[in-house]
């Protein structure tokens, strides 16, 4: 729970964003960034914001993804929000994308107005929030790449 519901005060949905840092710390090491003999004691330790990474669990883990987490179990106005989370670093040189296509195209039939419209289209009928196009162009063919993102 992010400080803010523990609090009992208002909130908005940076508390998902709090939710998201839990997960990911507990997904990568396997144990909580809080822990308490009781619901209370919990409580007090997350309010606290005091948290570590500990060894041997954190040994491998990546600064990145370690910077990740900190940018999410921060205090509620220095938090990650969604879309700044889905840009960062960990994020977008780890976290692979959610569907890849490839089209191998002949040149005589490249066309970049063609190509950009179809990927609008396909952005547009998946709805999906974010979308890369890679271009490359050998000698007798041009090959589309893009990548959907959720």
């Amino acid at each position: 729970m992010a400080p803010e519901i523990i609090k009992g005060g208002e909130y908005d949905n940076r508390v998902d964003m709090w939710s998201l840092g839990v997960i990911t710390y507990v997904m990568l090491c396997g144990f909580p960034p809080w822990e308490g003999e009781s619901e209370s004691d919990v409580f007090v330790n997350i309010m606290t914001l005091q948290y570590d990474f500990p060894s041997p669990e954190w040994d491998e883990i990546s600064d990145h993804a370690k910077e990740f987490i900190r940018s999410l179990l921060s205090e509620h106005n220095e938090r990650l929000r969604a879309l700044k989370a889905m840009n960062h670093t960990w994020i977008k040189t780890y976290v692979p994308p959610i569907a890849t296509f490839e089209l191998c195209l002949p040149s005589a039939m490249y066309d970049i107005e063609l190509i950009k419209n179809l990927k609008k289209h396909m952005d547009d009928t998946l709805k999906l929030s974010q979308s890369e196009m890679e271009i490359i162009e050998e000698k007798d063919k041009s090959i589309i790449k893009v990548s959907y993102y959720s």
